[in-house]
């Protein structure tokens, strides 16, 4: 029997994605009020997975930069079951969890675009109170 089967708590799953061109790394760094998960490098084709445990339920943000620079940055909320690809002209949400589309990935941040201009305020991903304004 396997440990993975004794466990009592799962965790909850978000990939980031680098769709971006040839020789261009994507940055990933996530994080939470309690937890820094470090820092990533991606190269093209590869995903990041974001792996947090459920029985914490915490809201994390993953900040993004561009390779081969990273001058171009961009900082999101994520939310458990989604899907993340980072292009050139931006970030898309390929799997959403939380709303019915048609299975094509929607653009919703646009590199070096602060957050309340984005696409994303009007899917409702836009969340920013008095207390999580500091994301780093």
């Amino acid at each position: 029997m396997s440990n993975t089967a004794l466990s009592s708590s799962y965790t909850h799953s978000t990939w980031i994605r680098n769709l971006l061109h040839e020789n261009n790394d994507l940055i990933v760094h996530c994080k939470s009020k309690d937890q820094d998960m470090g820092y990533y490098r991606v190269h093209p084709t590869g995903s990041y997975n974001l792996l947090v445990d459920a029985e914490y339920g915490e809201l994390f943000w993953c900040h993004l930069w561009q390779g081969p620079s990273f001058k171009h940055h961009q900082v999101f909320r994520v939310r458990d079951g989604n899907v993340w690809e980072a292009r050139e002209d931006g970030i898309y949400l390929s799997g959403i969890q939380s709303f019915e589309h048609l299975g094509q990935p929607v653009f919703v941040y646009g590199w070096d675009v602060p957050l309340n201009l984005s696409r994303a305020s009007s899917f409702g991903f836009f969340w920013f109170g008095s207390n999580n304004t500091n994301l780093e």
